[in-house]
C-alpha cells in the first residue's frame, strides 16, 4: 500500500491557500484598500503551515513526491500567493531558514558558511536601505509593511519602554510583555523563578488592553513569547524542558539508512528547530492555540519513523 502522506498534505495546504486567496480578494473589494493591517485583520496574521507545503512542492523529487508540471506550478503560484499575503515577517524568515535546511546549509562547513555570509550581508543591505528610507507608521500599504519590517530587530529585544509613549509601548509592546513577566517571576521568591506559578498564571500587564479577539484584557494568561509563557507557569524548568523539545525535533535520526527521504526529513526537522527558537521568542512556538505547525511536525517526524521502520524490516 503506497503511503500517501505527503500528498494529503500538499492538497491541504493548496486548499488552505484558496480559501485565503479569496479572502485576500473579498477584503480588497469590500474596503477598496491594500492596508496591511486591513487584510491581516480579516485574512489571517500569518499561517506556519504553508511555507513547509510550498518547499515540499518545490523540493519534490527530493521527497519521491509526483507532480506534473502543470500541478507544481498552480500549486506553487496560489500557495506562494497566499503566503505573501499573511504579510507575515515571521513566516518570510521561516521560508528562509527551511530553504537553507533543505539545502544543506545549516550544516556547518565552507559552503554553508559562505552561503550563510551572503544571505546575512543581503539582509543587512536590504534592512539599511529601508531604514534609509524610513517608512511611515501609518502610512500607505508599502510603508505599512516596511515599517514592519524596520523594528523587527528590537520590537521583541528591548529592555526599557516608556509606557507613556503610545508609540513606543505599541511597537514593542512584545518586549514590554517580557519585561512584565520576568520581573513577576523573579520578585524575589526562589519557587517561582524554578517551578513557576502553574498553568493557571497570569500576568498583569497594568491596564486593560484591546485584543485582537475584540476584548479588553489586563491579565494575560499567555503571552507573545513562549519561552516568557513556559516561565511564568513552570519556571526555569519548564524552560529547560521546552528547550530540550526543541533540540529533539532538530536531531537526526536513522542519518545511517541512506535513504534520501529520511535524510531530507531530518534537513527539514533540523530546520524546523532552529525556526521554533526564533519563533518561539516572538509568537509561542508550539503552544499558540491558532498554529498548526506542530502538525506537519508530528507528521513528518510519524513519517520518518514509518520509513525507518519499514527499512528496518527489509533489512532484516
Amino acid at each position: 500500500m503506497k503511503l500517501k502522506t505527503f500528498d494529503y498534505l500538499i492538497k491541504c495546504g493548496f486548499v488552505l491557500a484558496l480559501i485565503h486567496n479569496v479572502l485576500v480578494v473579498i477584503t480588497i473589494l469590500r474596503f477598496t484598500t491594500l492596508s496591511v493591517a486591513k487584510i491581516r485583520d480579516y485574512c489571517g496574521y500569518f499561517n506556519d503551515f504553508e511555507p513547509y507545503i510550498l518547499l515540499l512542492i518545490l523540493f519534490n523529487e527530493q521527497f519521491n513526491i509526483v507532480l506534473s508540471k502543470q500541478k507544481k506550478q498552480l500549486y506553487c503560484l496560489i500557495i506562494g500567493v497566499s503566503i505573501f499575503f499573511y504579510l507575515s515577517r515571521t513566516n518570510f524568515i521561516q521560508f528562509v531558514i527551511l530553504l537553507l535546511a533543505i539545502k544543506g546549509y545549516l550544516i556547518v562547513n565552507k559552503k554553508s558558511l559562505k552561503i550563510i555570509l551572503y544571505v546575512l550581508s543581503f539582509s543587512l543591505i536590504g534592512y539599511s536601505l529601508i531604514y534609509q528610507y524610513n517608512p511611515r507608521r501609518n502610512g500607505k500599504a508599502f510603508d505599512e509593511f516596511l515599517y514592519k519590517i524596520k523594528i523587527t530587530p528590537y520590537e521583541a529585544f528591548k529592555t526599557k519602554i516608556n509606557e507613556d509613549d503610545w508609540k513606543d509601548f505599541n511597537d514593542n509592546f512584545r518586549s514590554f510583555e517580557n519585561i512584565k513577566t520576568f520581573n513577576q517571576v523573579f520578585n524575589g521568591e526562589v519557587q517561582p523563578a524554578i517551578t513557576g506559578n502553574g498553568l493557571g498564571a497570569t500576568v498583569d500587564i497594568g491596564r486593560r488592553m484591546w485584543t485582537n479577539d475584540g476584548t479588553f484584557v489586563r491579565y494575560y494568561p499567555v503571552l507573545h513569547n513562549a519561552f516568557s509563557t513556559v516561565l511564568l507557569k513552570s519556571g526555569l524548568l519548564g524552560i529547560l524542558i521546552y528547550c530540550l523539545s526543541i533540540y529533539y525535533v532538530g536531531e537526526k535520526k536513522f542519518k545511517n539508512l541512506n535513504n534520501s527521504v529520511v535524510n531530507n526529513i531530518n534537513l527539514l526537522l533540523f530546520g524546523s528547530a532552529i525556526f521554533l527558537i526564533f519563533s518561539s521568542w516572538v509568537f509561542m512556538g508550539f503552544y499558540l492555540k491558532l498554529d498548526n505547525k506542530s502538525i506537519i511536525i508530528g507528521m513528518l517526524i510519524a513519517y520518518r519513523e514509518f520509513i525507518a521502520n519499514k527499512l528496518d524490516k527489509r533489512i532484516v
